[in-house]
């Protein structure tokens, strides 16, 4: 999948209620412009960004 260009993205977990959920490794900033550059070929726009210190499951 396109997200494997992400450093450090380890899962990605979608909840048709909420939207996709990235896991990283470690602890880091994203990018949001390489996000939505990386999402655009499959047709996901991004609309919010945040962070959250649980799991999604």
């Amino acid at each position: 999948m396109a997200l494997e260009e992400l450093e450090g993205c380890s899962d990605a977990y979608v909840d048709p209620g909420v939207g996709l959920t990235l896991l990283f490794s470690t602890p880091r900033a994203l990018d949001e412009h390489s996000l939505a550059a990386i999402l655009q070929p499959l047709k996901i726009r991004v609309s919010e960004v945040q962070q959250v210190n649980k799991l999604p499951y």
